[in-house]
């Protein structure tokens, strides 16, 4: 039986918590240092409690040390990660390969999606190194995951939900060239979210061909309707992104997947189970659209994409709602009418009918100059709706407006949301004894536990029996019991009598849970320490770096190698190496950044599409009167971002 796993970010305790009780198998999160995200760190007193009530559900939790590592810093990863074992986590997210060397306690080692695995080679190498887990580049066709898939033995992660780098993780520099903020150091300042203007040269002749525009802005990944070709490519964990993101969003996005794979799970019952346990009991059917998120797409899934993959904006604009008919402005705000779209105009015709605007809804605009505004909705009768603020632009009319916040469905998603774990109970009823039997679920199956308690002859026997198994088919703690049978001399108990039995035997199974799996973790541990049979990796070394060496085929890495420390070089140099310090001082014609999202594709414009027509021409980018070159690799469909 394969398990398959949901996993959702947690950007604290009570997100982490959030994700479980929606549906999550496992969560991820940041300790206090070395997370890609640095704003999205904590306490390991928190993440101890979040292990703590995780495991209950046999849930796991993954730490992440997913940024490059400083020589001064290795002793403090080091305890850094002893810690996180000691707190219970199940697994380290990492990205810099000296982690690998570190004196550690057993716990496993996941290859973070920023060590750029995009090919079988590196996944090979990542694999004889020691990683766990391969967590696969954004960018892969389902055909590219089959081949990963065949190659190595280690189990495969993927994004699946949540806003795309558009460089190659692990291989952006130029946040760090515009701003010293290093995205392989949690400081990423997101230069892709900016606004450029795009300019043509040929020879001294000069044309801007795009004003103002967020060209390097790709619109956020949804495979929620891929899960099934994701699991026969190989896939068994689902990553959702957002360890920023808020509680509607991990709320609303974490059921979304956790029905879409319940659903396939349903049709493939004998192939296929959840890796936790636990059904959750909510009152809100998901909506993605409703939600923050840039449009979506399904990127490279398919090889070739079958729409553009930049949505014009940067910002989350939300579902299209209709158009201002007519617009006023007042002392204090403004007033309109406005026509609803219908299905036809709507940008996902699979979605939830439009409702109306509402009081409390958040509004926003495009405007001329590209920027999008917004407002909120203060009061509304029919399809007038009356607003407080300013906009820049004194006229709305025949604009479309857009709704980034619904309040009806924020309401929704305000409703508490429970999992618990049904059990079905087998009851055996003697004088002075009740006998309680696990039925299901299977990792329960016959767990019993006895207890002692007084009873009177009852006057009807049936209505003893009837009260002794409505008292047990109740909730206690994470447990919802329901008796499948019941069979025995029936007394009459008393209803405390029969509850505190039903709660004892809750307290039992959470430390048969806990005991079970601190046995299971323990004996993976001392699997994930076994020592690696070192082979001759240098020739899968040269196929699986070629990256990064200076022409290709040299046994010399360069910056883009990411090694920062002398654990992580002597790895590179055991494979037959030598590399160059991580962060360079760029020079011009360096590459900053490296993608698969290509503008030329985007505007119409890509030389493959139009034979060869343009090729001739360099392309800049502009930013604050900063210029950056753009260059092609059309054998490759990949574009280099590089100094100008």
């Amino acid at each position: 039986m394969k398990q398959l796993e949901l996993l959702a970010p947690a950007k604290n305790l009570e997100l982490g918590t959030t994700a479980i009780d929606c549906g999550a198998d496992s969560v991820y999160i940041a300790g206090p240092k070395f997370g890609a995200r640095e704003k999205a760190g904590n306490s390991f007193k928190d993440i101890a409690s979040l292990t703590s009530y995780a495991h209950r559900f046999g849930c796991k939790v993954y730490i992440t040390i997913n940024t490059i590592l400083k020589e001064n810093e290795l002793s403090e990863a080091e305890e850094f990660i002893k810690i996180a074992w000691d707190s219970g986590c199940d697994a380290v997210i990492a990205q810099d390969m000296g982690i690998l060397a570190l004196n550690r306690p057993p716990i496993p080692i996941f290859a973070s999606t920023q060590c750029d695995i995009k090919t079988p080679q590196k996944g090979k190498l990542l694999e004889s190194l020691g990683f766990k887990r391969l967590i696969l580049a954004r960018e892969l066709s389902l055909k590219q995951i089959k081949e990963i898939s065949k190659s190595v033995a280690i189990p495969l992660e993927s994004f699946v939900h949540g806003a795309l780098c558009v460089c190659y993780s692990g291989q952006c520099y130029l946040s760090e060239y515009l701003s010293g903020r290093s995205a392989n150091r949690g400081e990423c300042a997101q230069p892709c979210r900016n606004y450029y203007s795009l300019f043509k040269k040929n020879f001294d002749n000069e044309e801007l061909l795009v004003k103002n525009s967020p060209l390097l802005s790709p619109k956020d990944l949804n495979l929620s309707k891929r899960i099934e070709d994701l699991v026969w490519a190989g896939i068994t964990s689902f990553k959702i992104e957002g360890r920023l993101k808020n509680e509607s969003y991990i709320k609303n996005i974490v059921s979304l997947y956790n029905n879409t794979i319940n659903a396939f799970i349903k049709n493939h019952p004998e192939e296929f189970e959840r890796s936790s346990w636990g059904d959750v009991k909510s009152n809100f059917s998901p909506n993605p659209n409703l939600t923050f998120n840039r449009g979506y797409t399904e990127y490279f899934i398919d090889g070739t994409p079958k729409e553009k993959l930049n949505s014009g904006v940067a910002k989350y604009i939300g579902e299209p709602i209709g158009k201002v008919i007519y617009h006023k402005l007042s002392s204090c705000g403004g007033e309109f009418t406005y026509s609803i779209l219908g299905h036809a105009e709507n940008y996902d015709k699979n979605a939830t009918k439009i409702t109306p605007i509402t009081n409390g809804d958040g509004l926003c605009f495009k405007m001329k100059n590209n920027e999008i505004e917004g407002i909120r909705a203060n009061s509304t009768a029919g399809n007038k709706v009356k607003y407080l603020g300013k906009l820049s632009e004194s006229n709305l009319s025949g604009k479309t407006i857009y709704r980034n916040f619904n309040s009806i469905f924020e309401k929704e998603l305000s409703s508490k949301t429970r999992r618990e774990i049904d059990i079905s109970l087998n009851v055996e009823c003697t004088k002075g004894k009740i006998i309680l039997t696990i039925v299901s679920p299977r990792f329960l199956e016959g767990f019993s536990g006895s207890f002692l308690i007084e009873g009177e002859n009852p006057i009807n026997k049936n209505k003893a029996q009837e009260t002794v198994e409505n008292q047990l088919s109740k909730r206690s703690s994470i447990f919802h019991f329901k008796v499948n049978k019941a069979d025995g001399d029936f007394l009459f108990y008393k209803t405390s009598s029969l509850n505190l039995i039903r709660n004892s035997f809750a307290e039992k199974i959470s430390e048969h849970i806990a005991s079970t799996l601190l046995q299971k973790r323990k004996r993976q541990a001392s699997n994930y320490l076994a020592t690696n049979k070192m082979k001759d990796l240098t020739n899968i070394a040269i196929d699986a770096l070629s990256d990064y060496a200076k022409d290709g085929t040299s046994h010399h890495l360069t910056y883009l190698a990411n090694c920062a420390n002398s654990l992580s070089r002597k790895i590179f140099q055991s494979l037959g190496f030598g590399v160059d310090n991580y962060n360079p001082n760029i020079e011009y014609g360096e590459i900053l950044m490296q993608s698969k999202y290509c503008i030329r594709r985007e505007l119409g414009i890509c030389l493959k599409m139009n034979d060869k027509k343009g090729a001739g021409d360099e392309l800049f980018l502009e930013n604050n009167g900063r210029r950056l070159k753009l260059c092609f690799d059309c054998s490759r469909c990949i574009m280099f971002v590089k100094k100008s």
